[in-house]
């Protein structure tokens, strides 16, 4: 008689399909592992993405607000380059200005400037008077001038001027505070 055994075959089978279902497990868990494993890569590719854009964005901001330094600070350059003009052209403004006004109140009417001139400190007019008398109240009310002094006739001389005989003067003069006003008597230039 010819014996099987069955056992032997089934023992065979038994062990082929645990190793099987062993296999399928560690393969089940390896692919648990690799998709936990990529979905926290996709994760922290998507958050830095994030951090990228987010940086993108500040960085946008940034040049965005250096590009509106760099005109204000160009906009102030030329706001100071022009109160620099402005402060130039006022000082400059002062020199004359004053002066001129001054003498135009207290200048009798028969006397005509023909030249003024200054040089530093010093200022030199020229003129023509009817008499000379009219020079010497011009020169009082020249003194009357806070922004004048040494106030001094230079030469006279006789000179004919078509029928008529006028006095051509020479004054000189220290300015000192150009801003002065003449003194004035009751609202009014004091004349003598």
């Amino acid at each position: 008689m010819i014996k099987i055994n069955l056992l032997a075959k089934s023992k065979k089978n038994l062990s082929a399909g645990r190793e099987l279902i062993i296999g399928i497990a560690c393969l089940a868990v390896l692919f648990g592992v690799g998709s936990f494993w990529y979905y926290e890569l996709a994760c922290s590719i998507k958050g830095i993405q994030r951090q990228i854009d987010e940086t993108k964005r500040q960085l946008e901001t940034s040049h965005a607000k250096v590009k509106k330094i760099n005109e204000l600070k160009e906009e102030k350059k030329d706001l100071e380059k022009k109160l620099s003009l402005i402060r130039d052209l006022k000082s400059k403004q002062k020199g004359p200005a004053p002066i001129l006004n001054q003498i135009s109140l207290v200048i009798p009417d028969e006397i005509w400037l023909s030249s003024l001139s200054t040089r530093g400190k010093q200022m030199t007019m020229e003129g023509r008077s009817l008499t000379a008398n009219n020079v010497a109240e011009f020169m009082k009310c020249l003194e009357s001038s806070r922004s004048l002094s040494q106030i001094e006739l230079g030469q006279t001389e006789l000179e004919s001027m078509g029928d008529k005989k006028v006095q051509k003067f020479k004054i000189t003069c220290n300015l000192t505070d150009p801003n002065s006003q003449v003194k004035q008597q009751g609202g009014e230039v004091q004349k003598r």
